[in-house]
């Protein structure tokens, strides 16, 4: 926002899991919060207040099924089976579904499978919010390994978190859910609606929107409220030109597998930046994907990583930045691990010779 706004203000501006379109994803909070709802409905499995309990509707097993049909279909992209999906832009809709599709239940429910409503409810939620036209809310999210349960030793629950909340919590503890009740009703449409912050009410509130009614309120204007949350909080213009003009440059880091902003979103934005700039946006802006990791940090992924020094050395010395190094925390599944965060569209291939725990054998391409 500061680069569209106030584009001379900084000479370098570093923006990390960014949510520029912070009314469009709530939206899409939403439509999540109805897909897992249909799945607690259909097992009629309920929260202390009668509403359908969201955090019951994947255990933790569940989360790691999906997680490891990913890696099967995507894995290998890169050059390297390692857990990462560098090359997460191959990972389609064509590679994962026919796997996600053998998990389906040819019989009562198992640690094995999954049943028609998780099945849907994942399909929902990975396809992104729709109208009932079939028009695009948000963007959809890209296929990771991000999405939850164990891998191996380690326990990532950061999509979940976001998403449901966790397994075992006593009553609708989604950030989804409860943050995104009040910033949908509150917040990002217009009029506001008042929806009381306790009881079921949240809950209620996100499984009574409509998307065909209640989404274009996000554009809507009143006497009371002259300026829409749309404009007021849209930061995903794609002209630049006063911010390229004053020498600014800008790195954006996002994990692939960030539960509440897309980093698709972001890559739709950035394609037409760079089509307004002839193809030259890089000379000014440049993405930087973590592959599985969650919004901010965690996942297994390589989330510990000096983006700030790059964004420094590319305005102070004139050292565009070609890759960040990156190491996998200890919460990993494989601690200390480095790799290449690569601009994209590149990402980090195995040169094939090697240890796969060490950069220095990962090219960004």
């Amino acid at each position: 926002m500061m680069s569209q706004r106030f584009p001379d203000y900084f000479d370098g501006i570093l923006a990390c899991s960014p949510g520029f379109k912070l009314p469009k994803a709530a939206i899409a909070e939403v439509w999540d919060t109805q897909a897992f709802a249909a799945v607690a409905t259909d097992e009629r499995i309920t929260d202390p207040n009668g509403e359908p309990f969201l955090n019951k509707t994947f255990a933790d097993e569940d989360l790691a099924l999906v997680a490891g049909v990913v890696l099967s279909a995507c894995d290998k992209l890169d050059g390297a089976e390692d857990g990462i999906i560098a090359n997460f832009g191959g990972c389609t809709d064509a590679l994962v579904r026919p796997k996600l599709e053998a998990l389906a239940c040819q019989g009562p429910k198992n640690a094995s499978c999954l049943t028609a409503a998780q099945m849907s409810a994942i399909e929902k939620v990975y396809g992104g919010a729709k109208n009932s036209k079939g028009e695009s809310l948000y963007a959809p999210w890209p296929w990771d390994a991000g999405i939850g349960g164990k891998l191996g030793a380690a326990y990532n629950p950061g999509w979940r978190i976001w998403k449901i909340g966790m397994f075992n919590a006593p009553g609708n503890s989604g950030i989804n859910a409860t943050l995104g009740a009040g910033a949908v009703s509150a917040i990002f449409t217009t009029p506001p609606t008042p929806v009381p912050s306790t009881g079921g009410a949240p809950v209620a509130s996100l499984l009574a929107f409509n998307f065909d009614r209640d989404a274009p309120r996000i554009f809507a204007e009143t006497a009371e409220f002259p300026k829409s949350a749309w404009d007021f909080m849209m930061a995903s213009s794609t002209d630049l030109s006063a911010f390229k003009k004053h020498g600014g440059k800008l790195i954006l880091t996002h994990g692939v597998s960030d539960p509440v902003f897309s980093i698709d979103d972001d890559i739709a934005w950035l394609n037409e930046v760079n089509k307004v700039n002839r193809g030259k946006a890089s000379d000014f802006v440049r993405l930087f994907a973590i592959p599985g990791m969650n919004h901010c940090a965690g996942g297994p992924a390589t989330d510990r990583f000096d983006a700030f020094t790059a964004l420094v050395n590319w305005v102070e010395k004139k050292t565009p930045p070609d890759k960040i190094i990156a190491t996998a925390g200890p919460g990993s599944p494989w601690p200390n691990r480095t790799r290449p965060l690569c601009p994209y569209p590149t990402y980090a291939k195995y040169t094939g010779s090697g240890s796969i725990e060490d950069a220095a054998n990962f090219v960004c391409k």
